[in-house]
């Protein structure tokens, strides 16, 4: 189950850059009734699959109301953007946490098909509101799109607040003695999901994006709890913990700091994570600390890979402003992120069952020139969407094909079409 998320993650990280400032627009609430993503279909979550263990779909266990903030047009064909106000049990913090789900979830073909998650996080403080709901940014629009194309995942969205507040950062952690964001972002926010919506009972199934302070968050959460998230998409991140709120707690600091969590992965074998950076060719500030984190830790179970926007820097908010190198980098590389994950999944495929193996990954050497995107055949999975054509491997990773025991690529339930641009390809 590696294969089907990683593509789709990058087709985000380029329309992530484009929200690198705060002010890169929100969305507007529409009056509606309240919805449900979901009914409580707990008797059928445990129905025993071929193999006679639980399915790998998750079915709401606990769905609320959400309220309507806005609905995405286009592609998104009316889908609604739902919001509440969760009360962490396990963090004890109160925030706003915004939902969307895409068209192909509505659908009756695909009522008992359990779908992959998206958690967004936006830069700035990402306080009272995240952006990535906005209008502006059309990220749900554009994940529909790609969807109906065959170039992603119909993924879940949710969209959490970053911070407490808008006057400190708390680096996306536990900050002795102050709210417990890492908890809330990694346990009580995916746990909201799980409640509400159709998933599905594997950490191939989770991916988490941010940009700017949100990048951090997703780079240090998929690192500190790769039990839950498999990828993570930092655009132009922050690589260290740097909140002056660390003070005086410097072993706690330590915990959270990406470069010891890649460490001690490592050291420890994994489990394989997949970290997606984005930045713009003209900012010199974080670029370099990515170049060096790269480096030093995209080795092991730590795989990374870097895409660059041609001319974009973030820092002075020129990739925030819509159509443009974003969106055109965006378009480029829609195909290069998601074949880490898995897709929709139906009830009857069973927890822990052995899906068909993926198409072997050949080394390739660096590209630095862009050339024009090809496709490339894949072999079709067994538990794909019918309509789902199979996904080629990625090229450009920081490392040759991981194997299993006795030498066997890594395996997947879901794979799709996609183009690979060399603009999209790492070092």
């Amino acid at each position: 189950m590696h294969r089907a998320l990683f593509r789709p993650v990058i087709a985000l990280i380029a329309l992530t850059v484009l929200a690198t400032t705060a002010g890169c627009g929100t969305g507007a609430s529409q009056a509606s009734s309240p919805i449900r993503f979901g009914s409580n279909q707990a008797d059928t979550a445990l129905r025993p699959g071929p193999s006679g263990k639980g399915s790998l779909v998750q079915w709401p266990t606990k769905p609320i109301s959400f309220d309507v903030e806005s609905r995405v047009g286009g592609a998104g064909e009316n889908t609604p953007i739902g919001v509440t106000t969760l009360h962490g049990p396990k963090s004890g913090f109160t925030g706003k946490v915004w939902v969307w789900a895409p068209p192909e979830y509505y659908e009756k073909r695909n009522a008992h098909k359990g779908f992959p998650v998206m958690e967004a996080l936006p830069g700035a403080y990402g306080y009272p509101v995240n952006y990535w709901i906005g209008a502006g940014l059309k990220l749900q629009e554009n994940l529909a799109r790609w969807s109906k194309n065959g170039s992603s995942l119909p993924f879940i969205v949710v969209m959490p607040v970053l911070n407490p507040d808008d006057k400190q950062y708390y680096d996306g952690s536990d900050i002795p003695g102050r709210p417990k964001i890492g908890t809330w972002l990694s346990q009580d926010v995916p746990d909201l999901v799980r409640q509400n919506f159709r998933t599905l009972r594997t950490r191939d199934a989770w991916a988490i994006m941010g940009s700017s302070s949100g990048g951090f968050a997703a780079l240090k959460n998929v690192l500190q709890h790769p039990d839950t998230f498999k990828v993570a998409i930092p655009n132009g991140p922050d690589i260290v913990p740097d909140s002056p709120l660390w003070k005086g707690h410097a072993g706690a600091k330590r915990d959270n700091n990406p470069e010891v969590l890649a460490r001690r992965l490592m050291a420890r074998g994994g489990p394989d994570v997949y970290l997606a950076f984005q930045d713009g060719s003209q900012e010199h500030t974080v670029l370099p600390k990515v170049h060096k984190f790269r480096a030093q830790y995209g080795h092991g179970p730590v795989h990374t890979r870097l895409q660059i926007v041609p001319g974009g820097n973030p820092q002075r908010g020129d990739l925030c402003a819509g159509p443009g190198r974003g969106h055109d980098a965006l378009g480029q590389c829609a195909h290069a992120g998601a074949d880490r994950l898995t897709g929709p999944a139906p009830s009857g495929v069973c927890h822990g069952a052995r899906p068909a193996p993926a198409p072997r990954r050949h080394d390739r050497p660096a590209v630095t020139t862009p050339r024009p995107c090809a496709r490339t055949p894949g072999t079709p999975a067994r538990t794909a969407p019918a309509r789902t054509p199979p996904r080629p491997p990625i090229p450009g990773s920081s490392r040759t094909t991981p194997t299993g025991a006795a030498g066997r690529p890594p395996r997947s339930t879901a794979s799709a079409p996609a183009a690979h641009c060399a603009r999209c390809r790492g070092r």
